[in-house]
């Protein structure tokens, strides 16, 4: 007979499997929806996280203090997360360095042999490899929805999310990244939390 801590591996396994599905189900629905920056009615820290980088090191986001971090959960099997990675790769080999990176982690099971392949043909090579198989993130965020990103200031607080796909080079996401690099702990005055994003 299956011991108590079996049976709750299992429960939470076959959970995170239909969690997993409800979202590749609704990701080409969430890709007809236009989803705007949401700016953090208040600047709280981020909650407590960790995922693993390339090498296989567990990584929390206190690992990247002192930069400003555009957290990206996404999965190879989720078409609008797809759709947007040229462009975050592009915004990390813009804006990318001590300053700034896109931290874009993968909810793929299959970890580093699903998403390094993946990288690799289409020729994402900025952006860095790290791997949330087991979608923790997705609990940790309150996310139901993939893509989902978070701009973290580099003192760690939120600063604000976007759910849904985005269009990460207009011109409004562009000077948003710009203001939040030149003064961090300040709000910009124009009103980004109405940035359409694309969809």
């Amino acid at each position: 007979m299956r011991d108590s801590n079996g049976t709750m591996r299992v429960l939470r396994a076959v959970a995170m499997a239909l969690l997993l599905l409800a979202l590749s189900i609704s990701g080409d629905s969430a890709a007809a929806e236009s989803h705007p920056f949401d700016p953090a009615p208040s600047l709280l820290p981020a909650p407590p996280m960790t995922f693993l980088d390339g090498t296989g090191q567990r990584l929390g986001l206190e690992a990247f203090a002192g930069k400003l971090v555009l957290l990206n959960l996404w999965a190879t099997w989720c078409p609008p997360c797809v759709d947007e990675m040229p462009a975050l790769d592009h915004l990390e080999a813009t804006f990318g360095g001590d300053s700034f990176e896109v931290v874009a982690v993968s909810m793929d099971r299959g970890g580093r042999q699903t998403v390094e392949p993946f990288l690799q043909r289409h020729h994402l090579s900025h952006l860095a490899l790290y791997l949330d198989p087991t979608a923790a993130a997705l609990g940790a965020w309150s996310s139901n929805s993939l893509p989902t990103s978070v701009l973290i200031a580099p003192d760690g607080r939120v600063l604000g999310r976007i759910e849904g796909e985005a269009d990460w080079e207009s011109p409004e996401i562009l000077a948003l990244i710009r203001h939040y690099l030149a003064k961090p702990a300040s709000r910009p005055s124009e009103s980004y939390g109405l940035i359409k994003t694309s969809g």
